[in-house]
């Protein structure tokens, strides 16, 4: 996946608001790691804004009816 300068700035920010609000609920005890944003990509599927599939080594993300937008 290709990102343009500022898509990576804004995905920079964000990752950086998750990192220091782990931070900061542990007292600097606990990381971040990704798996923490699994409840909010089973919300999308469940709100049906994304579909959850098998593939060849796991599941993953797609936009519902092949959408591409």
């Amino acid at each position: 996946m290709q990102f343009s300068p500022e898509e990576i700035e804004k995905l920079k920010t964000m990752m950086l608001f998750l990192i220091r609000r782990k931070s900061n609920e542990s007292a600097g005890h606990c990381g971040f790691h990704l798996k923490e944003l699994e409840p909010i990509l089973q919300q999308l599927v469940d709100e049906g804004k994304v579909e959850l599939r098998p593939t060849i080594n796991n599941n993953k993300y797609f936009l519902p009816n092949g959408n591409s937008r």
